[in-house]
């Protein structure tokens, strides 16, 4: 038995650490920790600062925060191993509890080890300490065979010696840290007898291999005690007179670490599914195996709505439990279906925050994976209970079957099973070529888009909102057009979700926004009567940081008087779009811009949100006007949504008015605006100029 002891003596010196993190006050709690355990402290602040003492100063290791601004530890890690005195000189990173992808990282890097925030100081002196004396050690070894035997009585593994017949004659165990007791590795026993038999046959010919003049081997056992199974790694080197020196190294801790850190790699964190990577690789080797043992292969692209509503509402930690709900389900769906004829056998991931990859082989047939998929939606949607909440999930599925040989990559079956998905609404879609040749459409729409915003091919036109009473012209909403070379006028029902899908969407807005200031600036100067103009916003522009300050530079180029643009965004723009998107409405109305929220009553809206996001004007959705003159509930929720509205003294416009009858209820209800092809369709510039009187006009 042997214990490691600081060096003691005319020679002995206090071991020197570097310490290198940008917290002072962790630094000094370092430095206060190991200076009370005799060791010397250096301190830097940066790996810049950490790089440059190096160069002419020297440690025996170096404490090392992974994340730091400027230089960050991966970095400065890689640039100490290029240094002369940097190659084998021990760095220990620390991070937080669950960031093992930095750990792998951090390896990568060159790290000699690791230790987690909040650092346990008692530890992590000792592990100093042994790191530092297993390296000087080491060195030692290298500069002098004679010094071997002090080396091996410094680190903290086992040390056996085995004669000619393999028996240990000579045992040093760690004094702390060793998990197998001492009856097992006992001087007068057999080496080879304590290990498993396929791990005794691998260490008689490791050990044979030494006797034949191999200067080193090695080889791992794993042995199964009663805290469990333990893995160690044995290197095997020549000793005197024929003996052989086995070094013996517990790396159950390390084995385990890596299997965290597969499991992050591997598998999703909420759910334990295998994640798309994952999965891609899975399904990758079974298309490209050698010997097919498979019919077909199907994949089912599964995505759910709701999810993101519940994070905003819910928080992550609750959203996560939602996830994990709908995982269940899933999974119940598939065990429901276990030992019938239509149930293939599955695989389940999970990609993004809402989607799952299912892979299924040995199919029935497509109808029994049509119906199989219908189980499935039916399983998974519907209302969650997470906590006080009910939360409703809606779903998705795309599908793409290939048969056994027609495939060669996964990521073909990936990427069809998601364009059928896309085209999928509550019954799940098989993808096909007509589905392929309607995406290759979109991308080339997306393509031409994308050059119709750069060229300014889009143009704008203008739809009126009246007073209720007096039809007089109060307001215009601007809305994008896009008239195709080829195509003919492309309803924005399609231009702008491509745009919202593809990154073109603040280009479109930004167009939208210049283009009305600038017809603002054209009217005024005509002398006719200017009124508020509307423009959309998405969630991405809201999303910008500037924006405020790009507004005001817009409006003020133009010359835009206050209240002369008016900003509407869904309500769902407003929950989901940015964190602080009061105060962005907030700053929006104090430098003259009024806001409205549009299409009421379709997303998740409530009072809170309006008396909270405090908005100007209040749009009610056009789905409730359409029913005006056949529902009486319609009816009941525009008094509703109208009381509402004035209560908190926002002006109230009714969308999509389209008959006398409608227009006759809704000024009945003191509605303030009304828009629709009752009143005015969208029109060119110059067909709503006649409503707009030159001013002093009778």
């Amino acid at each position: 038995m042997y214990r490691t002891t600081q060096t003691t003596g005319a020679n002995a010196r206090a071991q020197r650490i570097l310490v290198v993190d940008d917290d002072r006050a962790l630094r000094a709690c370092a430095s206060a920790t190991l200076r009370a355990a005799g060791m010397e402290v250096c301190e830097c602040g940066s790996g810049e600062e950490a790089l440059a003492m190096l160069e002419h100063e020297c440690v025996d290791a170096v404490l090392l925060d992974i994340r730091m601004p400027g230089m960050d530890g991966f970095e400065t890690c890689r640039r100490i191993r290029e240094l002369r005195r940097g190659e084998f000189l021990p760095v220990i990173v620390t991070t937080g509890l669950d960031d093992m992808e930095a750990v792998q990282a951090a390896y990568h890097a060159g790290a000699t080890d690791f230790v987690v925030k909040p650092i346990n100081w008692t530890i992590l002196r000792h592990r100093l300490r042994y790191t530092v004396n297993a390296r000087t050690m080491a060195d030692e070894l290298v500069a002098s065979k004679d010094q071997r035997r002090g080396l091996l009585t410094t680190i903290p593994d086992a040390v056996l010696n085995l004669d000619t017949e393999g028996y240990m004659t000579e045992v040093r165990l760690p004094t702390s840290g060793w998990a197998v007791s001492e009856d097992i590795f006992a001087v007068g026993v057999r080496f080879t007898e304590v290990l498993p038999r396929q791990s005794a046959r691998i260490a008689q010919e490791a050990i044979e291999r030494i006797r034949q003049g191999a200067d080193q081997t090695s080889f791992e056992f794993a042995i199964s005690l009663e805290q469990g199974e333990r893995c160690f790694e044995v290197y095997l080197a020549p000793g005197a007179d024929g003996s052989v020196v086995a070094l013996v190294r517990d790396f159950t801790e390390r084995r385990d670490a890596q299997e965290t850190v597969r499991r992050l790699e591997n598998f999703d964190r909420v759910t334990g599914f295998p994640n798309g990577d994952m999965l891609h690789e899975l399904v990758n080797d079974m298309v490209t195996a050698g010997s097919v043992s498979y019919s077909a292969v199907a994949v089912m692209r599964l995505e759910l709505s709701g999810l993101d509503y519940a994070r905003s509402l819910l928080g992550n930690r609750r959203a996560d439990e939602l996830v994990r709900m709908c995982a269940k389900r899933l999974q119940q769906a598939m065990g429901s279906q276990a030992g019938t004829q239509s149930s293939p056998d599955c695989l389940i991931g999970r990609i993004r925050d809402a989607g799952f990859l299912i892979v299924c082989d040995d199919l029935a047939d497509e109808s029994a994976l049509q119906q199989f998929a219908e189980r499935i939606l039916a399983c998974v949607t519907g209302s969650y209970i997470v906590g006080d909440y009910e939360i409703s999930v809606a779903a998705r599925l795309g599908i793409a079957l290939a048969a056994a040989g027609q495939i060669a990559d996964a990521g073909d079956l990936f990427d069809r099973a998601e364009l059928a998905m896309g085209e999928g609404g509550s019954a799940p879609v098989f993808w096909s070529s007509k589905i392929r040749d309607r995406w290759r459409d979109r991308a080339q729409l997306t393509k031409e888009l994308q050059s119709a915003v750069n060229n300014g091919d889009l143009h704008l036109e203008y739809q009126p909102k009246v007073d209720s009473a007096t039809r007089e012209l109060l307001g215009v909403e601007a809305l994008a057009r896009w008239q195709h070379p080829t195509r003919g006028a492309v309803s924005p029902g399609v231009f702008i979700p491509l745009a919202e899908e593809n990154g073109l969407v603040l280009a479109v807005g930004e167009f939208v926004l210049e283009q009305a200031c600038r017809q603002i600036q054209v009217w005024r100067e005509a002398g006719r009567r200017v009124v508020p103009v509307a423009v959309n916003f998405s969630g991405h522009q809201f999303s910008k940081q500037g924006l405020l300050d790009s507004l005001k530079k817009v409006l003020a180029s133009y010359a835009i008087e206050r209240g002369g643009i008016e900003i509407e965004l869904t309500e769902t723009v407003a929950v989901h779009s940015c964190a602080g998107i009061e105060k962005v409405l907030q700053d929006m109305h104090e430098i003259g811009i009024p806001t409205a929220i549009d299409d009421f009553g379709t997303g998740h809206s409530s009072l809170d949100n309006l008396r909270k996001f405090r908005f100007q004007t209040l749009k009610i959705d056009r789905s409730f006007t359409a029913d005006l003159q056949t529902s009486a509930g319609s009816r009941s929720l525009i008094r509703g949504i109208i009381g509402m509205g004035h209560a908190l003294g926002m002006v109230v416009v009714a969308e999509g008015v389209e008959h006398e009858e409608q227009l006759d209820f809704l000024r009945e209800q003191r509605c303030d605006l009304i828009q629709g092809f009752l009143t005015g369709r969208p029109m060119r510039p110059e067909a709503i100029e006649p409503q707009l009187q030159y001013c002093g006009a009778a």
